[in-house]
């Protein structure tokens, strides 16, 4: 059993061990043994809030509610090794506008509110996934000190309403987590992920100039009279930006929709 690398926290100027995923994963990106980044192009004030969401104690079990606890060596590639770091928080890391970006799976509450005026175009939109992308089951593996450090299973996730809404067809999920150390951690991450799957209703529109203001990641309402849709609640999967053919200014977003009960510890299946 030992301790890995000391890291560099930009929130106290300090480096130090910690198990941190938005610090080791700061490491990573920064480093020569993964993708030798510049510091200039990580943006600190994401992995700064992302670190903070990590080391939070206010979970039902009261332990920290992300760690990363594994190891890793250069034979793997690091799109491999990234998005197996990016597992320990159920999170998300993307480039844009020239920084390194992330973000735990954590609710954080919208700030920006779309509504028709803002559409260039019209609304793409798809209600639910292929029954190939869907899924009412998640297991997977985790490896730690209840374990005796050999791999194994973690108790899987279900849900019975999702069970019940597939005419009663189990859809298994496999998710590994191969640094993460805690049974009650892995739990907490695989219904995260169970959660945000059954959030169906996606949405692909080009919006006005306003759409500067959010990036991947964020959380928007949208407000759309025809669907009936007042300040509903969208998660940004992807934005892209150019001139249309008539030399518009234009942002492509495509949307997906997500509620603060996706986070919530409970195996409510509420959506």
């Amino acid at each position: 059993t030992i301790k890995g690398k000391k890291l560099f926290d930009p929130r106290s100027d300090t480096t130090a061990w910690s198990d941190n995923p938005a610090l080791c994963l700061r490491d990573y990106l920064s480093n020569g043994y993964g993708l030798d980044e510049d510091l200039s192009n990580i943006d600190d004030t994401l992995v700064s809030s992302a670190a903070n969401v990590c080391d939070e104690t206010d979970t039902v079990a009261g332990d920290t509610r992300y760690t990363c606890n594994g190891a890793f060596t250069t034979a793997q590639t690091p799109y491999d090794t990234i998005n197996n770091l990016i597992t320990s928080m159920g999170g998300l890391v993307w480039y844009a506008k020239g920084k390194w970006r992330m973000k735990p799976a954590y609710w954080v509450a919208p700030t920006t509110i779309f509504t028709e005026d803002d559409l260039r175009s019209s609304i793409a939109v798809k209600t639910r996934h292929s029954r190939r992308d869907n899924f009412n089951t998640v297991r997977g593996t985790f490896r730690g000190e209840e374990t005796n450090w050999q791999t194994t299973d973690y108790p899987e996730v279900s849900n019975a309403a999702f069970l019940s809404a597939d005419n009663g067809q189990e859809s298994v999920a496999d998710i590994d987590l191969p640094f993460t150390d805690s049974s009650i951690e892995a739990r907490r991450i695989a219904r995260i992920a169970l959660e945000r799957n059954r959030q169906q209703l996606t949405v692909s529109a080009s919006f006005g100039l306003r759409a500067f203001q959010v990036q991947v990641g964020d959380v928007v309402n949208l407000s759309v009279d025809r669907f009936g849709w007042i300040q509903k609640e969208f998660e940004v999967v992807s934005w892209t930006f150019g001139l249309t053919d008539g030399l518009d200014l234009q942002v492509q977003m495509s949307l997906r929709e997500i509620s603060e009960s996706v986070f919530d510890e409970v195996d409510d299946g509420v959506v």
